[in-house]
C-alpha cells in the first residue's frame, strides 16, 4: 500500500495522502496485524490501483481511513505506538417532552418519520441555549420515505439552506443525525463550521416506544473536518474515525467514534457494526423567516 501511495501521490489530496502514508509508516509493535488492519489495507489498494478517478479514490480512502483509524486506536488503547484513539467527551443530554413544538411544524410538510416534533424541539432548545440563536421557521427538505434516494438529486434540494439537520433512522430503529451550519456543496475537501453538532436518541426505537433523551457532541475544537460531500459521500465530522457518513445511494451508511465531536458509535445501541442500513433519511432546514 505504501508503494501505491508514492505512485498515486497526484491523484490524492494532500490531506489524504499524508493520512496514510504517515500512518503506515508510524512505529508498530512486532505484533500480527488484526484482521480489520489486513482488510483495511487490501481494500486501500485495491481502490488506489484500478485507477478510479480522483474523486472515487478519496471516498474509498474516506471509509478506509475509518477502519484504519478504528484498528490502529485499538492498538494504542492496549498500549502500541500506533496512533491516537478518538477522544471522547461527556453528551449534553436533552429530556424531551410532548409539547412545546409549533404548531407550524414542519411549516407545508407531512408528519415526520425520523425527526419527530419532540425530537425538533429539542434540537432547537440546545441551539437556543449553546449557539444563542433560535430558530422559529424550520421546513423538510428532503424524506426518502416520499422521493428517490439519491445524493446527486438531494443536493440540489437543500445548496442554498445554510442550517440543515439530518435525521437518518435505520432499520433497527436507531435514530441520530446531525447539525451544520454551512451549506451542503460538492468539495473534495473538509469544509464547515464549528457550531456543528452530533446528536442520538438514547434509545432504539425498536425496543422502546416512548423517545425520552437526546444525546447532544457538540464540535470538541480539535480540528475543523466538519462536513465532507460530493455525490457518493456524505460525511460530519472526520478526525480519527468518520463520526456520520452516507453513501450516495442513500440506503446505508456508517458512523465511528470520532474526535472532531467526541462521540461514540451512533448506531452503536443496536449492533455491533459500524455499517448501517438506512430505514427513512430526512434532512430540515432551519431559518429565521419564512
Amino acid at each position: 500500500l505504501k508503494s501505491a501511495l508514492i505512485q498515486k501521490r497526484h491523484d490524492l489530496s494532500s490531506s489524504d495522502f499524508s493520512f496514510f502514508h504517515n500512518l503506515l509508516v508510524a512505529d508498530r509493535d512486532q505484533r500480527a496485524p488484526s484482521e480489520a488492519e489486513v482488510a483495511a489495507v487490501e481494500s486501500a489498494y485495491e481502490g488506489l490501483m484500478q485507477d478510479q478517478p480522483a474523486v472515487d479514490m478519496r471516498n474509498a480512502l474516506l471509509r478506509v481511513k475509518s477502519q484504519l483509524e478504528e484498528s490502529v486506536g485499538g492498538s494504542a488503547s492496549k498500549g502500541t505506538t500506533g496512533g491516537d484513539a478518538a477522544r471522547s467527551q461527556d453528551p449534553v443530554h436533552i429530556l424531551l417532552r410532548e409539547g412545546g413544538v409549533p404548531k407550524s411544524f414542519g411549516n407545508s410538510s407531512p408528519d415526520p418519520g425520523v425527526v419527530t416534533p419532540p425530537i425538533m424541539a429539542g434540537l432547537r432548545q440546545y441551539h437556543a441555549e449553546h449557539n444563542r440563536n433560535d430558530f422559529p421557521h424550520f421546513s423538510l427538505k428532503f424524506s426518502s420515505a416520499q422521493e428517490s434516494n439519491s445524493l446527486s438529486q438531494v443536493l440540489p434540494m437543500i445548496e442554498e439552506s445554510k442550517y440543515t439537520i439530518i435525521g437518518v433512522e435505520t432499520t433497527l430503529g436507531d435514530v441520530f443525525g446531525a447539525f451544520c451550519s454551512s451549506p451542503w456543496k460538492t468539495n473534495p475537501e473538509w469544509f464547515g463550521s464549528r457550531n456543528a453538532f452530533l446528536w442520538r436518541l438514547t434509545k432504539s426505537r425498536v425496543r422502546e416506544a416512548t423517545e425520552d433523551c437526546l444525546e447532544i457532541y457538540p464540535h470538541t475544537g480539535t480540528d475543523d473536518l466538519i462536513q465532507y460531500c460530493t455525490e457518493q459521500t456524505l460525511a460530519v465530522g472526520g478526525s480519527h474515525g468518520i463520526g456520520l457518513m452516507i453513501d450516495g445511494d442513500m440506503m446505508g451508511g456508517e458512523s465511528n467514534s470520532c474526535s472532531s465531536f467526541g462521540n461514540p458509535r451512533l448506531c452503536g445501541e443496536s449492533t455491533s457494526s459500524s455499517e448501517f442500513d438506512v430505514a427513512t433519511i430526512e434532512v430540515w432546514e432551519f431559518s429565521q423567516r419564512v
